[in-house]
């Protein structure tokens, strides 16, 4: 399930997940195994600027050890209008079970044609 909000320069979204197994055919008897959410916001600014927010959880079933909480900030720039985009994050990744934190950063550009 998942929806999409637009207003102007302004972007939200968000999806909620949730996820089965079955042996044998994919309709046979599906078990839960676990049910995951992701949402974002982001706006373009001048028309040159685009900060981004995203919080993403992952909860798989009988298994706390392994809970992901994922927040990740951003900033795009663009450049020739939307043709090239420079987009950089910062994310932190909390395992709440194993009480372990990862942090990643990403730099990347982007060429529209």
């Amino acid at each position: 399930m998942d929806a999409i909000f637009k207003w102007e320069h302004f972007t939200a979204a968000a999806g909620w997940y949730f996820v089965s197994e079955s042996e044998g055919s994919f309709y046979e008897s599906p078990e839960y195994v676990g049910h995951a959410l992701r949402s974002k916001v982001g706006m373009v600014l001048a028309q040159k600027f685009e900060p981004a927010f995203r919080y993403s959880f992952c909860d798989p079933a009988g298994d706390e050890a392994n809970n992901l909480h994922e927040f990740t900030g951003g900033l795009g720039i663009f450049f020739y209008g939307s043709q090239f985009k420079w987009d950089t994050n910062f994310t932190v990744d909390w395992y709440s079970g194993a009480q372990r934190t990862d942090y990643i950063a990403v730099s990347q550009f982007q060429l529209y044609f």
